[in-house]
């Protein structure tokens, strides 16, 4: 297993093991390249994304990524530290993080797949975060495939901000929550594409059939409905709401 002095890069693969197969060793890079991917795109959303830069260690089992120099230092914190936290609550509590995207959570599954299975299997993952490493154990696959495999559907109501918009496959639309800021897939109806328009990047609650996963949080919404809500400056001020209530006698 690596020391953190082998560690040279903000982020990284480490495969350890004697039955480190060609397959193993795709299916590895391929699921830690699309978590930091996932959790990339999550961070950045409509800022330009962080761009990474893959480095393979000579002599040694370890695959790393550093962000490039013009990146922003605040969007690459941000995922380090989401990525470090998130596989540590998935290892710690055995539960999904609920900022971590469902692209994310599948990428975790794929990586906790190709550890040990039996006792002739002595394969194991581990996930650097630059100095820091977490090990991709059972208890991680066990959370992921559970949040993945569950969830309900109800009428519902999500509120965040209108992002991205495709006409692929029907209208599309993606708001990020605004409690867990974590990107929540929308259809709409022809009827709505107009008003949809006028509302681009407004803060807007979207009523309808809401998708959740097993633990409560939403993942995707069959609008029905949309509702602009107030923006920043149109809220009131504390000057506004002074007075309003009166200390009782």
């Amino acid at each position: 297993m690596a020391r953190p002095e082998d560690i040279e890069t903000d982020v990284t693969l480490e495969l350890d093991g004697s039955e480190i197969t060609p397959a193993k060793f795709r299916r590895g890079v391929i699921a830690f390249v699309g978590l930091l991917e996932a959790l990339t795109k999550s961070v950045c959303r409509d800022a330009a994304p962080v761009e990474w830069r893959m480095q393979v260690k000579g002599g040694s089992n370890l695959v790393g990524a550093n962000a490039t120099d013009d990146a922003n230092p605040h969007h690459v914190r941000e995922i380090l530290q989401l990525m470090a936290n998130g596989l540590e609550q998935f290892d710690i509590e055995g539960e999904v993080p609920p900022v971590y995207p469902d692209p994310a959570i599948k990428h975790v599954r794929d990586l906790s797949a190709i550890t040990a299975k039996d006792p002739d299997d002595d394969t194991r993952v581990g996930v650097w975060v630059r100095k820091r490493r977490t090990e991709i154990t059972p208890q991680i696959s066990a959370a992921a495939r559970k949040a993945l495999r569950s969830g309900f559907d109800e009428l519902g109501t999500v509120e965040g901000q209108l992002s991205v918009l495709s006409e692929r496959g029907g209208v599309h639309f993606v708001i990020y929550d605004s409690v867990w800021k974590r990107a929540v897939n929308c259809s709409v109806p022809e009827a709505l594409v107009e008003e949809l328009m006028t509302l681009w990047r407004r803060r807007v609650a979207v009523h309808g059939m809401v998708r959740y996963r097993a633990d409560g949080l939403p993942t995707s919404v069959d609008v029905d409905r949309i509702e602009a809500l107030p923006s920043d400056d149109e809220l009131p001020t504390h000057e506004d709401v002074c007075g309003i209530l009166r200390e009782r006698a």
